[in-house]
């Protein structure tokens, strides 16, 4: 292997370890200061703590969006809303970054609560079925989170 004479400036490096393994461990060796604070590339905020980073992704992105749209939508042009702007900006987020399944029942219930202004008035599953089968085709969220994450082991 070729030395060139470079090294890393610890005094001016911070690292933040992306994995399952201990982040201080490795990187506290290499004397480098490990990033506390959360930062966001591209889009998505990167912490270690998996509640603030679940609520930077998933819970300030839809209290933002619960703001922005309009309620006096019909029940069929919320579920167009949720299709085309809130659903493709989770799903983006959910292939990139691990969710808990607490991040996933609140995303549904941020998302049933604006379809239907606050309790569900139908069964959810009667909601997915396609509007043939009396449904209203209602996108079902785990599926989706689900079929991106597979799709994208090709």
């Amino acid at each position: 292997m070729l030395e060139f004479g470079l090294k890393v400036n610890s005094d001016k490096t911070e690292a933040l370890s992306l994995g399952v393994q201990d982040p201080n461990n490795s990187i506290v060796e290499l004397g480098i200061s490990v990033i506390e604070i959360p930062i966001k590339i591209l889009g998505i905020h990167w912490i270690y703590n998996q509640q603030e980073r679940d609520k930077l992704n998933f819970y300030n992105l839809l209290e933002s969006i619960k703001k922005t749209v309009d309620r006096h939508l019909t029940i069929i042009g919320k579920i167009q809303i949720l299709k085309s702007f809130i659903i493709p900006k989770l799903t983006c987020r959910a292939s990139i970054i691990h969710y808990s399944k607490d991040t996933l029942y609140q995303c549904n219930k941020i998302l049933y609560d604006f379809v239907w202004n606050g309790h569900d008035r139908v069964k959810r599953m009667a909601g997915i079925n396609e509007i043939e089968n009396d449904g209203l085709k209602l996108p079902h969220l785990e599926s989706i989170f689900t079929t991106r994450r597979i799709s994208s082991l090709k």
